[in-house]
């Protein structure tokens, strides 16, 4: 794959601002492409203000929201790397793959309080969410941050993600995903289903591969609408 990387909100506010990007459940938050673009650019100059830049990586501990696809792109936005972590996990289980990863932000839901506190290995910024677009730390951080609106040149070798592997064997290991990797995925994906017009209900975690290259960013790359469920029956 050649030529760089484009942002895919921000292309799909220009062109159909008004469509709905993503409905989030049980909440009843909706976002429109243009108003998702605007959102993820307060994310990512708040995250710029903090210190992150291309390359660095932000981890995101908390139950599927629609805050996480937002911090995701702003992410991307930067040139970082998403770090998708299981909010399943122990205290002790995190602990090593926040030391092994190594993130400058992590930016956690509040229902994980408890798991936070008990966390032991150090990180520059930890920045809490209620995950359901309540009053937070979170929402105060980027409620006047002035949008990035344009996203840094990558090119399809660029790393946008880290998620872990279970740990079957041994102690889980880093996976590196690229943007070209994400594109083939969405193109994959593209050539079965996908259309503007779509609606996927993402029934898989947000920090599981299957939840976001299946079911999320097929319909956000597309145009289409991602339904986000909180947690599943």
């Amino acid at each position: 794959m050649h030529g760089m990387i484009i942002d895919w909100i921000g292309h799909n506010a220009d062109n159909q601002p008004d469509n709905i990007a993503l409905i989030e459940l049980p909440s009843g938050r909706t976002q429109t492409y243009g108003q998702m673009h605007d959102r993820v650019g307060r994310v990512a100059a708040w995250l710029q203000s903090l210190g992150v830049r291309e390359g660095d990586r932000v981890g995101v501990l908390a139950p599927n929201s629609s805050d996480t696809m937002d911090i995701l792109f702003a992410t991307w936005r930067l040139g970082a790397v998403h770090l998708a972590l299981n909010f399943r996990l122990t205290a002790g289980e995190l602990d090593y793959i926040i030391g092994n990863a190594e993130p400058d932000v992590l930016i956690y839901d509040q229902e994980l309080q408890d798991t936070v506190d008990a966390l032991t290995v150090p990180i520059s910024h930890v920045v809490e969410t209620t995950g359901v677009g309540d009053e937070s730390a979170f929402e105060a951080a980027i409620a006047d941050q002035a949008p990035i609106n344009e996203m840094v040149e990558l090119m399809p070798d660029d790393q946008c993600m880290l998620m872990y592997s279970s740990g079957t064997t041994g102690l889980p290991k880093g996976v590196i995903i690229t943007h070209g990797m994400m594109l083939f995925a969405q193109y994959n994906v593209a050539s079965l289903y996908c259309a503007q017009d779509m609606v996927s209900l993402a029934v898989m975690p947000l920090f599981h591969i299957g939840g976001l290259q299946v079911f999320t960013c097929p319909a956000l790359f597309s145009g289409g609408t991602a339904v986000i469920t909180r947690s599943f029956d």
